[in-house]
């Protein structure tokens, strides 16, 4: 055991204490702490019995929802998801000394690395773009989403695509590429997460913030992915969002098979020198789109990445494509989330957290 598991281990042991005095003067409402568990961290259970589907880090914060009669279990919200928990797994969160929180740039968690001699970053009150002018793409684009801004007059039907006037016509797609194409123009900042003015919603429909996407997986896993973020972020949670394309090889028995048998698996060897698949105009068409979010609620941070292969049928659940962030970040070679302090950044981004919808 190395001196940090060892460190981690001996704080788990003291905070666990008498569990019995837990159970008994813990009320609903109130904010735990999960402690102890087993060496893959706190079991989480669907009922207050042994149907256990996951493991929550030991030192997570949670609310206590609900408790069963004998008050040996506590029903807890967890993020935007709930799950049953033994009551000898958690500490009233009073019991734990606080510290002072780190000094945090809210204003620059959305950076991300967009070097190079064939990438232009561009940005607006919307969002950033990081687009690639060779492949005539963007890279990324991060935005940072609100509860209180997804709701409006603004409608997605009133809106036309539009060229980004930023940039010059040969480094981004047009209309008449996308015409006749097997490809819908899949947005990475959502028009729907704009809808809180017209003007925003229109803003979402440059070429720059769209890639070739699969009309099976835009109009399927994909949309339903980012109506769950859109429920996370009406929960209450401040979400910063980057999301974008990747270019690397992908098992061709993925195309076969019913996803996602053989989509999980991903190659994590870096960035092609040429993308595998192009459409008219020489536009590069994503092997894979990407989704890392970033979430801070009541003071708690998670992070999570969903990488979905582009694919001409479906790819059944969104939640079968959970990673962790620092898988997302070795396929890109971006460090993202960087302005983190770290021993939050390194906690939260080797995690593949769920997403409940």
């Amino acid at each position: 055991m190395n001196k940090c598991n060892f460190l981690y281990f001996l704080v788990a042991l003291l905070l666990c204490g008498n569990h019995q005095a837990t159970a008994q003067t813990t009320t609903t409402g109130e904010t735990v702490v999960l402690v102890g568990g087993t060496a893959r961290g706190v079991p989480l259970h669907r009922d207050a019995r042994q149907s256990r589907f996951g493991y929550a880090d030991p030192g997570t914060f949670a609310e206590i929802v609900d408790k069963n009669e004998d008050g040996n279990w506590f029903l807890v919200k967890l993020d935007s998801a709930q799950a049953w928990v033994l009551s000898r797994y958690t500490k009233p969160s009073a019991a734990i000394q606080p510290t002072s929180p780190p000094s945090i740039d809210y204003s620059r968690l959305l950076e991300a690395d967009c070097s190079g001699s064939n990438k232009r970053l561009l940005s607006n009150s919307l969002f950033a773009i990081c687009q690639d002018v060779e492949w005539r793409v963007p890279v990324w684009v991060a935005y940072l989403m609100r509860g209180d801004e997804l709701d409006g007059p603004g409608e997605r039907h009133r809106s036309s695509w539009e060229t980004d006037n930023r940039l010059t016509l040969s480094g981004q797609a047009n209309d008449r590429v996308y015409a006749g194409s097997d490809f819908h123009k899949g947005h990475l900042a959502p028009a729907q997460a704009y809808v809180r003015t017209q003007a925003a919603v229109d803003g979402t429909h440059i070429y720059t913030n769209a890639v070739p996407q699969f009309g099976s997986i835009n109009s399927g896993a994909w949309s339903k992915l980012e109506a769950a973020v859109r429920v996370m972020a009406k929960s209450g949670a401040d979400l910063w969002i980057v999301t974008g394309s990747l270019f690397v090889p992908i098992d061709p028995r993925c195309q076969k098979n019913r996803p996602p048998l053989r989509c999980l698996t991903v190659d994590t060897s870096g960035r092609p020198d040429s993308p595998s698949n192009k459409m008219r105009g020489k536009i590069a068409v994503p092997s894979h789109t990407f989704k890392a979010i970033l979430s801070q609620s009541d003071g708690q941070w998670s992070a999570r990445a969903f990488i979905m292969p582009n694919i001409p049928r479906g790819a059944g659940q969104f939640r079968n494509y959970r990673f962790s962030v620092d898988t997302l970040e070795e396929m890109l070679g971006i460090d993202l989330f960087s302005t983190l302090p770290d021993d939050i950044e390194n906690k939260i981004e080797e995690r593949a957290t769920q997403l409940t919808r």
